[in-house]
């Protein structure tokens, strides 16, 4: 936060520092070891629609369409922003 304050990095660098820092700060403390920062990459990611079978997120989209509920949420965000003058 000092960083993003003091004008030396912008948001998203100063998430890199942090993602960075939270790597460092254990590997220094010998809380894990330098093998143990890629076991992580080594396994297949999970996706949100792997959880659901097949024609599962079929269902998903169309609750969402029938619902509305992106586009309510959109026009929501559109009077807030308006009446409160955010960008």
């Amino acid at each position: 936060m000092g960083g993003i304050y003091g004008g030396i990095f912008t948001a998203t660098e100063a998430g890199a520092v942090g993602a960075v820092g939270a790597l460092l700060i254990p590997l220094a403390r010998r809380q894990i070891k330098s093998s143990e920062i890629w076991m992580p990459f080594g396994k297949p990611p999970v996706e949100f629609n792997d959880c659901y079978p097949a024609g599962g997120r079929l269902y998903v989209q169309l609750f969402l369409a029938i619902t509305q509920i992106p586009n309510q949420f959109g026009e929501y965000y559109l009077v807030y922003n308006c009446q409160h003058g955010l960008p």
